[in-house]
């Protein structure tokens, strides 16, 4: 007795190229949840997702020539030089120009270089960096004020949009990455963002196939050391020995170079200038504490002393620099040892501004790329359209109480739970 026939499965879709075969599943096809049809698909689709940061984009394009026109930003319609605090770094690199490095760490000194700048200037904007950063701004100051700003933005921005091209090679993702709120922020302040969130996001994009780029990036961190301070405990956990070497040589290299340079009185100067703007940090108004986006900022924002400030700091930044040793010690995918790095270093650092967050977007990029390679959470892809939206809330806050610690905390805890159940999964 013949046996009855199966019913014959719908043909799929296939452009014209159906060669004639039908393949049956034994289970059904889930499909990424980037893919899956509904609202969240709609929203976030590439090319939507592509148009928004082109016009977010053309916005920030339309707002700083808005602030020059207001007499805001550089240059003002009659010709008026405008202070801002790119007048710091440039009045920096001319005194190192002049043979008078150590003279950048006097305020009284720079005070009067800005002044030459920007005639009729009467504040001062300080220089507070490394000495390994007057390398820099040297050359830099060879060019008037505002033809250096401009380069100056140019360049940081270029690093910090070639940065995330390296770690996810897709149009849409630099877009987004140029269309980040905060990137109008580090503009308009023409503040070093750009540069830290560059060098950030190259060092870990290069570290697992081209380990030298990796190290030297990190190197160059020493111009913001408090932004590396995770680096030596990252590397030795994951055993990255060629990364940490050439970080080292690196860092004694342009140490060598300032003092051979610039003179070794100049790390003198700045070492007592540093003194100085710690103490006169940690004795401003409570009122500030709002713009200082750091643990130890909340304990202040509460009225606490700084010594009680300091021990809650340094408790945390130990836990998660625990966190970090054991993430990447352990068999996790690279994009969220990535990520939690970001985040764990922003929760770690005790000085932080609103511009500084540019460099969180270097964690969004790693989720994000974590997310399409493996499936978003659900609502994840909100959570982190929001993240990047949080750190303006400084601009709006009007002095309340420090809110980017407490979202970095839950972005870390985020990171920590993926990279849980991505183990269980491989387990299972």
């Amino acid at each position: 007795m013949a046996r009855p026939r199966a019913p014959e499965l719908p043909r799929p879709y296939n452009s014209g190229h159906n060669c004639g075969h039908v393949v049956a599943l034994k289970t059904p096809v889930t499909h990424p949840d980037s893919l899956r049809r509904g609202f969240g698909a709609w929203i976030f689709s590439p090319d939507r997702v592509g148009a928004v940061g082109v016009g977010a984009v053309a916005g920030y394009a339309l707002g700083i020539i808005g602030l020059a026109l207001g007499g805001h930003w550089l240059i003002d319609v009659t010709g008026r030089l405008v202070p801002s605090n790119y007048l710091g770094f440039w009045a920096a690199g001319k005194l190192a120009l002049d043979g008078v490095a150590a003279s950048a760490y006097d305020w009284t000194t720079i005070h009067a270089t800005e002044a030459t700048a920007v005639p009729g200037f009467t504040s001062t904007v300080p220089w507070l960096y490394p000495p390994v950063f007057l390398l820099l701004m040297a050359p830099m100051a060879l060019l008037p004020y505002v033809a250096s700003c401009v380069l100056w933005l140019a360049m940081t921005g270029a690093t910090y949009l070639a940065a995330a091209y390296a770690i996810w090679p897709r149009s849409k993702l630099v877009i987004l990455a140029a269309a980040s709120p905060i990137v109008l922020v580090n503009v308009s302040e023409t503040e070093t963002g750009f540069l830290v969130a560059g060098l950030f996001g190259l060092s870990l994009a290069f570290m697992e196939k081209r380990p030298t780029i990796a190290g030297l990036c990190i190197g160059l961190l020493v111009v913001k050391p408090h932004f590396g301070l995770l680096f030596p405990l990252i590397l030795i956990a994951n055993r990255q020995w060629r990364v940490l070497s050439v970080a080292i040589v690196t860092v004694a290299t342009l140490v060598g170079l300032t003092i051979a340079l610039l003179g070794a009185d100049v790390w003198k100067a700045f070492l007592e200038g540093g003194f100085r703007t710690v103490q006169a940090a940690t004795g401003q108004a409570i009122s500030r504490w709002a713009d200082i986006q750091t643990c130890y900022s909340i304990v202040r924002f509460v009225g606490l002393s700084g010594a009680a400030a300091w021990v809650f700091h340094i408790a945390v930044a130990t836990c998660v620099a625990g966190i970090m040793f054991e993430l990447w010690r352990r068999s996790i995918a690279f994009n969220l040892k990535a990520a939690g790095m970001v985040i764990g270093v922003l929760i770690v650092t005790p000085y932080i501004l609103m511009y500084d967050f540019v460099t969180l977007g270097i964690a969004v990029a790693y989720l994000a790329k974590e997310g399409v390679a493996r499936g978003f959470a659900p609502g994840e892809r909100y959570f982190l359209a929001l993240v990047t939206l949080l750190p303006l809330y400084p601009l709006i806050s009007d002095g309340g109480v420090p809110l980017m610690p407490f979202v970095l905390m839950v972005l870390l805890a985020h990171v920590i739970l993926k990279a849980k159940f991505a183990r269980r999964s491989i387990r299972s």
